[in-house]
């Protein structure tokens, strides 16, 4: 990702769930901190959050390794 970090900017982050290699860029945010800063949001922000939400709201983009062809987000 962060070969092609200049090709996608509107990813605000990218989330390193597992892996030893570790970068000072602060693009790239560990999966303790991702959580850290989920627990920082109070109750009231988060009802605000979901009372905009309806059924064909995206909530997330998993991206799949393309093992059987090209890698493609699926909502």
């Amino acid at each position: 990702f962060l070969d092609r970090k200049s090709e996608v900017p509107n990813v605000r982050h990218v989330v390193q769930m597992t892996g030893a290699k570790k970068t000072d860029d602060p693009w790239v945010v560990s999966w303790d901190a991702f959580i850290a800063g989920g627990k920082a949001i109070d109750d009231a922000s988060i009802r605000e959050r979901t009372a905009t939400l309806n059924k064909d709201s995206i909530l997330t983009i998993i991206y799949t390794s393309g093992t059987t062809g090209v890698p493609k987000g699926v909502v």
